[in-house]
């Protein structure tokens, strides 16, 4: 007879890419096409290998709440109202909708995903294993083993390298901005570099370099997204250009 399973712990954040995957369907939660814009539409589609946008960094916030932060467009998953494709902003340590509680639940490292502000959790809509069904929050029901739409697994994926150690065959990269110029270093052959406003619209970019260099570009003081394509990784991040 086998040995029962262990009760799930409190989650604990490493740092790793998660994916969330649904109990029922095992689909994960997706930002719709890969969007880098604010307000883009979360969904569920099944577990892609290559798919940066079902990949979410999960920082603590302390106090139990976390947030969950996608690889690909830096943007912060947020409810949206009930029964209402969740969406992604910009980080904002002043709004609620991106604060979520992580419930450990019965066994096998199973949770529930609860927003506090709305007293919502995290929902496949329907229960559907269709490609592009909506992510939503809804009535709180995940403490009842039956609502599977309700649990999730936050399954390890890749561990994170942060922006101030990018490390790709042991050298590391920058890139930041100064003097209308974008300024890169020790990037790796065959890179291409584009920046983007973050309601997505690409402002500049640049193919196929490598070393150090500069990107020459006027642009007003804000936040850019700066996406690094090398031979094996995609890195997005979010620059400040003073």
């Amino acid at each position: 007879m086998p040995a029962p399973e262990a009760p799930t712990e409190a989650f604990v954040a490493d740092p790793f890419w998660y994916r969330i995957l649904n109990q029922r369907t095992n689909n994960a939660i997706a930002v719709s096409g890969e969007s880098v814009l604010e307000n883009a539409p979360l969904v569920m589609w099944e577990p892609l290998d290559e798919n940066d946008g079902q990949l979410w960094q999960i920082a603590s916030l302390g106090n139990n709440l976390f947030r969950f932060v996608n690889k690909h467009s830096g943007l912060a998953m947020a409810s949206n109202g009930r029964n209402t494709n969740m969406v992604q902003k910009a980080i904002d340590n002043n709004d609620s909708s991106q604060e979520w509680e992580i419930v450990p639940l019965f066994t096998g490292g199973l949770y529930g995903i609860l927003n506090p502000a709305t007293g919502y959790s995290v929902n496949n809509s329907g229960g559907s294993f269709d490609n592009g069904a909506p992510a939503i929050v809804y009535n709180n029901n995940m403490m009842q083993e039956e609502k599977t739409n309700q649990h999730w697994y936050l399954k390890k994926e890749k561990e994170i390298i942060t922006s101030e150690d990018r490390r790709i065959e042991n050298r590391t990269f920058a890139c930041y901005f100064y003097d209308n110029s974008l300024l890169y270093s020790n990037l790796p052959e065959n890179t291409n570099l584009k920046i983007y406003n973050l309601q997505g619209l690409l402002i500049s970019e640049k193919s196929d370099i490598s070393g150090s260099g500069r990107l020459e570009i006027k642009l007003s003081k804000g936040i850019y997204i700066v996406s690094v394509t090398t031979k094996n990784e995609l890195y997005n991040y979010k620059i400040f250009n003073y």
